[in-house]
C-alpha cells in the first residue's frame, strides 16, 4: 500500500513538473523578454545617474547573470537536468545510502512500513474479536493499537508525501522565480522560493535517516504484537511496548522538518552568496587582466610616439644645426 501511493506520487510529480515548465515558457515568451529589456533598462539607467559602477567587473556580473537566467528559464533540458535532478533524484540517492536499501532506494523501508501498516490493523481485528458484552477491555487495547498505528503511520506517510508534493510545486514555478533573482528588489523572494525548496528536499533525506534507525525496532514490536493477538496470548506487556514505540516513533518524525528547515535556511543563503562573490572574483580578475593589456598598449604607444619624435629631432639637427629644436 505504502509503495504504490509513492510510487503513483512520483509519475504525477514528473509529469506534473514537465507540463508546468513547457506550458510557461510557452505562454510567457515576450513576457521573459521584456523583463530582460526591463532589466537592461535599469542597468543603463542607474550607471546614468551613479548608482553603478561601469567598469568592466560589474558588466561582467550583470551581464553573466542575465545570460544564466534567461537560458535556464528558456530551456526545459537544462531545468530537468539541474533542478529536477538536484531537488528529487539526489534527494532520493541519499535517502538510499542512509536506509541502506539493497534495491538502490528506499523501498526496503516503504515496504516494511507497510507491513506494520497492516500488522496493526491485523492485531487490532484479532483482539477485537474477544470482545463480549461483559468483557470490554480487549476494546480499549484495540483502540489503542489502531490509534497508535494510525498516528505514526498517516503522519510518516504525510511528510512524505508533503516533501514530494511541495518540491512538485515549487519545481513547476522555478522558471518564474529564477527571473525574480534579476532585480534587487525582488532577489528576496528567489531566496525564500529557494529556501523553501531545499527545506522540503531535505525532508525525506532526514525521515527515512531516522527511520532506519527506529524501523527495526518498529518491525520487532509489531511481529510480536501480532504473533501474541494470533494465539490469543496478548497482554498489556506486548500491547504496551508496541504503543511506546510507536508514539516515541511519532514524536521523532515531528522533529524532521525544523531539521530541514534549519539546514535549508543557511544552506540557501550561502549558496547565493557564494556564487555571487566567486562571480564578483572572476570579473574583477578579467578586468585586472583587460587593464594591464590596455596599459601595456598604452605604454608601448608612448614609447613608439617618443623614438619618432627623437628621429625627427635629429633629422632637423643635422639638416640646420642653427635651427632651434
Amino acid at each position: 500500500m505504502f509503495e504504490s501511493l509513492l510510487a503513483a506520487t512520483d509519475v504525477a510529480i514528473g509529469a506534473f513538473i514537465f507540463d508546468a515548465w513547457a506550458n510557461f515558457i510557452a505562454v510567457a515568451g515576450d513576457w521573459i523578454t521584456a523583463m530582460m529589456i526591463l532589466y537592461v533598462v535599469i542597468t543603463g539607467y542607474m550607471m546614468l545617474i551613479g548608482r553603478f559602477g561601469s567598469t568592466f567587473s560589474d558588466w561582467f556580473v550583470r551581464v553573466l547573470k542575465l545570460s544564466v537566467v534567461f537560458i535556464f528559464v528558456t530551456n526545459v533540458d537544462l531545468l530537468t537536468r539541474l533542478l529536477f535532478e538536484l531537488f528529487t533524484n539526489v534527494p532520493e540517492a541519499v535517502a538510499s545510502q542512509l536506509a541502506g536499501a539493497a534495491a538502490g532506494d528506499e523501498g526496503g523501508i516503504n515496504a516494511t512500513i507497510g507491513i506494520v501498516w497492516q500488522q496493526g490493523l491485523s492485531a487490532t481485528q484479532n483482539i477485537f474479536q474477544e470482545a463480549s458484552l461483559t468483557s470490554w477491555s480487549p476494546v480499549v487495547f484495540a483502540l489503542i493499537i489502531l490509534i497508535v498505528t494510525i498516528l505514526a503511520i498517516v503522519y510518516i506517510t504525510f511528510l512524505v508525501m508533503l516533501a514530494k508534493l511541495a518540491v512538485a510545486v515549487l519545481l513547476g514555478v522555478a522558471p518564474f522565480f529564477i527571473l525574480l533573482y534579476l532585480f534587487e528588489s525582488t532577489k528576496s523572494v528567489f531566496e525564500g522560493w529557494l529556501r523553501q525548496l531545499m527545506s522540503f528536499a531535505l525532508i525525506p533525506v532526514f525521515l527515512y535517516g531516522l527511520l532506519a534507525l527506529v524501523i527495526g525496532i518498529i518491525e520487532t514490536m509489531s511481529d510480536q504484537m501480532l504473533a501474541a493477538t494470533a494465539s490469543e496470548a496478548w497482554g498489556i506487556t506486548h500491547v504496551g511496548p508496541y504503543a511506546l514505540v510507536m508514539l516515541v516513533s511519532l514524536l521523532l518524525t515531528t522533529q524532521v522538518m525544523g531539521w530541514a528547515s534549519g539546514v535549508a535556511g543557511g544552506f540557501s543563503l550561502s549558496s547565493v552568496n557564494a556564487f555571487r562573490n566567486s562571480v564578483i572574483a572572476t570579473g574583477a580578475g578579467a578586468a585586472l587582466a583587460y587593464r594591464g593589456l590596455a596599459r601595456r598598449l598604452r605604454n608601448r604607444g608612448r614609447s613608439e610616439t617618443t623614438d619618432t619624435a627623437d628621429a625627427i629631432a635629429g633629422n632637423r639637427t643635422q639638416s640646420d644645426p642653427t635651427q632651434p629644436i
